[in-house]
């Protein structure tokens, strides 16, 4: 069940950045006819202004935050994976490297460490209670946590 899971959450995260570079790069086309068919705007774009000069725009307008997201989400992962392997699998389950990813991914650059506090903050009330309430036990997942808290951090 964690390798489905893990496997549908990895086709997910492609899926999710492969549809953010497509809406940042149909948004990037669609500025440039716009400032092009301008009377104004066309005097942005070359012959009369360096490329350079659209491309800074496009970049501090819609590529940086999803840059910097997906590399944050990327490194999230990545560190998640080696901690959790080096550890022999104790820590996180097989798809919650992937779930916090596309938690990242959701809830944006800026929010990525207050997330992951959140999530794991959150993890330690639930596990502290049920020891609280039934006694320690097995060990208890935050794969139910990850997308849910996202979502409720991006309201």
């Amino acid at each position: 069940m964690n390798w489905f899971v893990a496997r549908s959450a990895a086709i997910v995260y492609g899926i999710a950045v492969a549809a953010g570079t497509a809406w940042y790069a149909a948004e990037t086309f669609i500025q440039y006819r716009l400032w092009g068919a301008d009377e104004i705007g066309k005097y942005l774009l070359p012959p009369h202004r360096s490329i350079s000069y659209f491309a800074s725009y496009a970049w501090t307008h819609f590529w940086m935050s999803f840059v910097l997201t997906a590399l944050a989400s990327f490194l999230v992962f990545v560190a998640a994976r080696y901690g959790n392997a080096r550890s022999g699998g104790r820590f996180l389950h097989v798809e919650e490297p992937f779930l916090a990813a596309i938690g990242i991914l959701i809830v944006g650059y800026g929010y990525a460490i207050p997330y992951i506090a959140i999530v794991f903050a959150s993890g330690l009330v639930g596990v502290s209670a049920r020891a609280a309430l039934r006694g320690s036990g097995t060990r208890r997942t935050l794969s139910f946590l990850w997308l849910p808290l996202a979502v409720f951090m991006r309201i």
